[in-house]
């Protein structure tokens, strides 16, 4: 497919606190490679360009989606290309950019609602390595600081097996390491995408490359596969 540039702004969906997305009506649904079911926008991008795997994001400056353990105020601006899920998973993708500014990341995001949610991220730290991380969120986020890849890509993997996640990294893309597991029970069905994010530089494109969705449950937890 021939990659093209979509220009858009502002903001698509409403989220409701404790009870399954409301998302206004998107004229324009993407079909991103690697995905059979159409995604949508939370929170448009500066642009997006499609690719032969993926999608290119590039995420506005100041935009984050966090809720700080302390209980300070919660921001919910970044960028995400979602789609909705029932059942058991895996989704991956290979995750670049440039690691501009501290805090610039790309990667996954299961969402339940408002307040119940996770993202797995390639993102640069506050030492300005470039490392795995991993938000998971019952109202308040914690953050792990997972590994260290002296690399301007990494592979990174969400796989659902009824309540439990597991999240896995890789170099390539094949062989890969489980870096978290943990319970994230929701009633309601999932939304599950794509997140850019720039919390305090002026943008950060997000190459999201060799993206692969199945609707499968894992098989060997400690694989990935």
């Amino acid at each position: 497919m021939p990659s093209f540039t979509v220009r858009l702004g502002g903001v698509l969906a409403a989220l409701a606190l404790g009870v399954p997305f409301v998302v206004k009506a998107q004229t324009q649904t993407i079909n991103v490679p690697g995905v059979d079911t159409p995604m949508s926008w939370i929170h448009m991008p500066l642009d997006y360009r499609l690719t032969k795997t993926g999608i290119t994001i590039t995420a506005p400056g100041k935009t984050d989606k966090y809720a700080a353990p302390d209980g300070g105020d919660p921001t919910d601006k970044a960028s995400r290309l979602v789609f909705d899920s029932n059942g058991d998973f895996t989704f991956s993708a290979a995750v670049s950019h440039k690691f501009a500014s501290v805090w610039d990341s790309g990667g996954v995001i299961v969402e339940a609602d408002l307040t119940h949610w996770f993202k797995f991220e390639f993102e640069r730290d506050y030492t300005g390595a470039h490392r795995v991380v991993s938000v998971v969120t019952k109202e308040l986020s914690d953050d792990v600081n997972s590994i260290e890849i002296n690399s301007d890509t990494a592979f990174l993997e969400v796989a659902k097996a009824g309540d439990a996640f597991y999240l896995y990294s890789s170099n390539d893309g094949k062989s890969w390491y489980l870096v978290r597991a943990f319970n994230f029970k929701s009633e309601h069905p999932l939304k599950v995408g794509l997140i850019a994010q720039c919390p305090v530089g002026n943008g950060a494109t997000i190459t999201f490359s060799d993206v692969k969705f199945s609707p499968t449950r894992i098989k060997d937890i400690w694989k990935g596969q």
